[in-house]
């Protein structure tokens, strides 16, 4: 795999992973709208699910919990689509709401959704180092209150405390929670708990060399993906294939990628932007040796989307890139 794949699948460490409690329900016995508000965003639906969230944690008589619970949620969204700002008013009110209800999801929900943020503000540069160790802290107060309370997203905390300890540079020991959240979400069926584990390891793995059977894990982890509904793993498996694949066949199989998110791009410093941006610089990375003038307008593409979507990372990589011979990097 090359940089390229490395760094996409690094990327899913700012956010992947939203809490679902699917075990949950509605009094009506249908889904909790917290339930539908995360598939929503999960398919890109961020405008639909914070006008789901906000109308859920205003209705009249809305208790403590559902208020808390629904400002938990429109935090974590709001980190997605990189309004930091709005993501820590929304988490005052709704940690207040927390602690006056004493529910154990809620405020679990809240130290999720604060963990989030500070890893948020590190990744694109507004915090301090101490970022990913507030993140570490926070993951690890939602993994007990989940696993007391026996939540049914406990595995996805479990995640995102796997997913500080790797950005943290222990890759040892994410590696060990990654795979205990595999064990739990198998037993659970937490299908995206799962993939997203996998997805960490395959970078791992990559990480340390060891590449068997890493094309079969991809093809596997994109057609799970694929019918779960998870866009961002199925679009990073896609991207990670095109990147095993090369040349020209790589090329093209990342734009299609490009093509399939492009609907979903928001201009903003989220999951799917990312995605998007990646496809474009490994299509770029494959078109460079072929037609070093076709590359440099993907990589200028890439370079534009990245600039306005505030993607800060993807944005110096992509200037190296453009400032680098035509024949550089060249397989």
């Amino acid at each position: 795999m090359s940089s390229v794949s490395c760094l996409l699948l690094a990327v899913t460490a700012v956010l992947a992973g939203v809490p679902q409690p699917l075990d949950r329900q509605a009094p009506h016995g249908g889904p909790a709208p917290e339930v539908t508000a995360g598939r929503l965003a999960n398919a890109g639906q961020y405008t639909k699910a914070l006008a789901l969230l906000r109308e859920t944690a205003r209705a009249p008589g809305a208790s403590p919990v559902t208020q808390a619970r629904a400002l938990a949620w429109q935090a974590r969204i709001e980190v997605d689509r990189g309004d930091f700002a709005a993501a820590a008013q929304t988490l005052t009110q709704a940690g207040l709401r927390a602690e006056a209800s004493g529910d154990a999801e809620a405020r679990a929900r809240v130290h999720f959704a604060r963990g989030l943020l500070h890893e948020r503000r590190q990744t694109t540069g507004l915090g301090g180092d101490p970022e990913f160790a507030r993140a570490r802290g926070e993951y690890t107060a939602a993994l007990a209150l989940a696993e007391s309370a026996g939540l049914g997203w406990r595995a996805l905390a479990r995640f995102r405390v796997g997913v500080a300890a790797e950005r943290l540079g222990d890759d040892a020991a994410a590696d060990r929670v990654y795979a205990e959240v595999i064990e739990e979400a198998r037993r659970g069926g937490d299908v995206e708990a799962q993939s997203f584990a996998d997805l960490h390891r395959a970078n791992i793995a990559w990480r340390a060399g060891r590449m068997e059977g890493m094309r079969a894990e991809q093809e596997r982890l994109r057609e799970v993906a694929s019918k779960a509904g998870l866009l961002f793993v199925e679009s990073s498996a896609r991207i990670n294939l095109a990147d095993l694949t090369g040349g020209e066949a790589g090329a093209r199989a990342a734009l299609q990628v490009a093509e399939r998110l492009k609907p979903f791009v928001q201009g903003l410093p989220g999951m799917l932007d990312s995605a998007y941006a990646y496809a474009l610089e490994t299509a770029a990375e494959f078109t460079r040796e072929r037609d070093p003038a076709r590359a440099r307008a993907l990589f200028q593409r890439a370079l534009a989307h990245a600039e306005s979507s505030g993607l800060v990372a993807a944005r110096v990589r992509l200037r190296e890139a453009l400032a680098m011979p035509a024949d550089a990097g060249a397989p």
